[in-house]
């Protein structure tokens, strides 16, 4: 009778184990899924950045006389190529 006690007991704890492992595994299953999902966006990030920073570098080699019009003075140091060209000597 005793060890039917223990065995019970035994059965019941291995089937708590059991559980509880089924569902450390599921939640491992999603970590490794989350992972995978933020690696692939931080990767199309990171191609994002990239191709901004590019576009960036082109922009600060551009002429700035267009920028300059747009906001309704042109400097006097920087060439333009709408005003008209100095008198000579």
């Amino acid at each position: 009778m005793q060890k039917t006690r223990v065995s019970y007991a035994v059965n019941a704890m291995l089937n708590e184990f059991l559980k509880e492992h089924k569902k450390v595994e599921k939640l491992e299953a999603t970590v490794a899924q989350q992972r995978k999902d933020f690696e692939a966006a931080l990767t199309e990030l990171k191609g994002q950045i990239q191709k901004v920073s590019a576009q960036l570098e082109l922009s600060k080699t551009a002429p700035q006389t267009v920028s300059n019009i747009r906001h309704g003075a042109i400097e006097k140091t920087k060439p333009s190529l709408f005003a008209p060209a100095p008198a000579g000597p």
